[in-house]
């Protein structure tokens, strides 16, 4: 894996996503690609097939550029309930910057209360269209992170992108993933946004309001990134 040819195709893919498309390109997310890449290096191997949830993303293109893998690429689905695939079927499911979007299913007994009945029934299909020994990723905004906690200093709503349905723990993520049926293989927060144009000295002020409250100091980081079997 080059990394250096990666990093350019996703510069240059961003300034034609502004040329071609009249859109803006997101560069802010680049170091997540390339993080992630890292991440799965191991499992992205020759004639790999993999299922990404949610929309194609520039992801999705970077993998048909550099790497000999089968994508699905039938994203017209919704992911609260049953997926379009047979059992079995993918050596990869990612899930990158999804699993806050997900609303609950639509019943009308809980119709006041979050349950994470989306987010269950997509981690289980997740689970179903995996081969047996399949590797699931998954990468989330951090609820907990210090971006956040400033937001709610300053009597701002906690999220960072205010347009997510339901950002998560650690610990949330955790528990959806096990509870599905996963094996966590490795867990971590990790800073891919440079957690969102934070002030050094403020992130070590907040360090240590934490500290004083006794409060955990550790997985503060702006993205949580997973790393399951199945």
């Amino acid at each position: 894996m080059n990394i250096k040819d990666i990093e350019q195709y996703l510069i240059e893919h961003n300034k034609c996503e502004n040329k071609f498309f009249g859109r803006n390109g997101e560069p802010w997310h680049n170091n997540r690609y390339l993080l992630s890449l890292e991440w799965l290096e191991n499992y992205i191997t020759e004639e790999v097939s993999i299922l990404e949830l949610g929309e194609k993303s520039i992801f999705t293109n970077l993998l048909n550029n550099f790497f000999d893998v089968k994508i699905e690429e039938n994203t017209d689905y919704d992911l609260r309930y049953r997926f379009p695939f047979e059992a079995d079927k993918f050596d990869l499911v990612l899930c990158m910057e999804t699993i806050e979007h997900i609303k609950d299913q639509e019943t009308k007994e809980y119709l006041a209360d979050f349950t994470g009945s989306g987010i269950r029934n997509m981690l289980s299909e997740s689970y179903r269209v995996l081969k047996s020994n399949g590797t699931f990723f998954l990468s989330t905004p951090n609820v907990c992170s210090y971006r956040n906690i400033v937001n709610m200093f300053n009597n701002l709503h906690p999220y960072f992108f205010q347009l997510h349905h339901r950002e998560l723990s650690l610990n949330d993520v955790k528990n959806f993933v096990s509870q599905a049926g996963f094996n966590i293989i490795k867990m971590q927060t990790v800073n891919v946004w440079d957690n969102h144009g934070l002030e050094n000295n403020l992130k070590e002020k907040i360090t240590e309001a934490l500290r004083i409250f006794g409060a955990f100091l550790e997985n503060r980081e702006d993205c949580i990134f997973t790393l399951c079997k199945k």
